[in-house]
């Protein structure tokens, strides 16, 4: 035999029907559908997964984001109370401390004098603690 020729007793007899099967066939690959279609079937069911899981992150980000624009609403209102309420109070102590100044009783205006440098030392200390908060956020 040389090299080029088909040994025919080597391939199984349903394959040698006819002559022209022999000269043109590629070699015989046995049938691998059944596992293609588990490899997709569980590719399918991974992606369905992901996509599931991606669904479930997205909500859960959304809820968190939610809840901190409430949280900076909320942050945002105590913060104009807190103002108004200190606010309120500078001008109260400043409205004192402008008639003790003023007031004809008291010729030296010691009263109002003490009261306004305490009042200057709260402004310095909120204004302080203010920038010291900004810093350390």
């Amino acid at each position: 035999m040389q090299e080029n020729e088909i040994d025919v007793t080597a391939i199984p007899d349903e394959y040698t029907e006819s002559s022209h099967y022999l000269e043109s066939a590629p070699p015989y690959i046995p049938p691998v559908e059944n596992e293609l279609q588990s490899l997709v079937d569980l590719g399918k069911q991974a992606l369905i997964t992901f996509s599931e899981q991606g669904n479930a992150e997205r909500t859960l980000q959304m809820e968190r984001m939610r809840i901190q624009e409430k949280q900076l609403q909320f942050e945002g209102t105590a913060f104009k109370f807190k103002a108004v309420i200190t606010g309120a109070g500078m001008l109260g102590l400043l409205t004192i401390a402008a008639g003790l100044f003023f007031h004809p009783s008291n010729p030296d205006h010691a009263a109002g004098m003490q009261l306004l440098s305490h009042l200057g030392a709260l402004v310095a200390g909120l204004l302080g603690g203010y920038g010291w908060e900004k810093v350390n956020q």
